[in-house]
């Protein structure tokens, strides 16, 4: 065999091993952990998934415990439990209460660098108010809430820019049915409306590069992407429950799919919108590893005519597809831990 044919079953070799790495790559066996909401006996409490072991650990007991979030140092959790707004260490240790309130506290925002949270209350509503909710901002040590919106009716969906400079909001107007996206500036406490005078749109989402916000629209129930540098926004498909990836890269979110909801995720640089789940159940909330090569979702599936959420982890460039939980509750919003 001449040296010339040798160099190339030698370097088709090398191909095929580089093409296949993804494929044959391992789903488990791996440093991530998985923190999910279970609802058992009707009681909500977190639980831990060791991708190492399959292991699963109970992290809370009080029943009342939800919507867990990754702190920016990978090693704290954040979530809802009665009302409250608390956090604990990944192992389930160290929880402490940080709202500690008569109030209702949810849907929160952590800066990132961890020393701030944005959150959304009612302690400011009065006896004669239907309902109202404001945006409130507290440092993470020292426990002192202020208020930073002052809604006709009410404020939801805070997000921290990538600078911690700025928080993005939803407002509601009673008077006129619309929702408006607020920036509000942390430097100098100036408040102002980014979205067309008329039109009604929630759900502000900052890029982790400063570059872009992408929110929902009401009126034709699409996603948008604001460039925050030329204020031009573009709008993408239907989907929401958007999240960027952490190297700006993508847009990911739900829209409509195989099993009447998938996970999409949106290649801002190349403008281009792929389906990356393919199931034939419904996914109703998810997560992705930091390189944009795993993706772990929650998703329903029919049980003998009931339908429950599990918990699944897929490499996401290839079908290889594991189940991580079976039982017959529902499990929800899982967020993975690289720690």
């Amino acid at each position: 065999m001449n040296s010339k044919k040798l160099i190339f079953i030698f370097g088709l070799f090398i191909f095929l091993i580089f093409s296949c790495r993804k494929i044959i790559e391992p789903i488990i066996n791996s440093n991530y952990k998985i923190v999910f909401t279970s609802n058992r006996e009707e009681k909500y409490d977190l639980y831990k998934i060791d991708l190492n072991t399959l292991n699963i650990v109970q992290l809370t007991f009080d029943g009342k415990s939800t919507s867990a979030q990754r702190a920016p140092d990978n090693k704290t959790i954040y979530y809802n439990s009665n009302g409250d707004i608390c956090r604990m260490d990944l192992d389930g240790t160290n929880k402490i209460n940080l709202t500690n309130s008569a109030s209702f506290e949810y849907e929160f925002s952590i800066s990132k660098d961890g020393e701030e949270i944005a959150f959304v209350s009612d302690r400011d509503q009065t006896p004669n108010e239907l309902y109202r909710t404001e945006i409130y901002l507290m440092n993470t040590d020292d426990g002192l809430p202020r208020r930073i919106s002052f809604s006709k009716y009410y404020s939801e969906s805070p997000d921290f820019s990538s600078d911690n400079n700025t928080i993005a909001y939803e407002s509601f107007d009673y008077d006129s049915v619309r929702f408006s996206i607020h920036l509000y500036s942390i430097i100098d406490s100036s408040d102002a409306v980014i979205t067309p005078k008329g039109s009604s749109q929630g759900f502000p989402v900052f890029s982790p590069d400063g570059k872009y916000l992408s929110y929902y629209s009401w009126d034709d129930h699409k996603l948008y992407l604001l460039n925050l540098k030329t204020m031009n926004r573009k709008a993408i498909i239907f989907g929401d429950e958007q999240k960027f990836s952490l190297d700006g890269r993508y847009l990911y979110f739900l829209s409509t799919g195989v099993g009447g909801l998938d996970v999409f995720r949106y290649d801002i640089s190349n403008d281009k919108t792929e389906n990356i789940t393919h199931s034939p159940g419904q996914e109703n909330a998810f997560d992705f590893t930091p390189d944009n090569r795993k993706i772990v979702t929650s998703t329903y599936i029919d049980n003998d005519s009931l339908s429950y959420s599990q918990i699944f982890i897929k490499n996401i460039d290839s079908d290889i597809i594991k189940r991580l939980t079976e039982d017959n509750f529902n499990n929800y919003k899982p967020v993975i831990f690289s720690n």
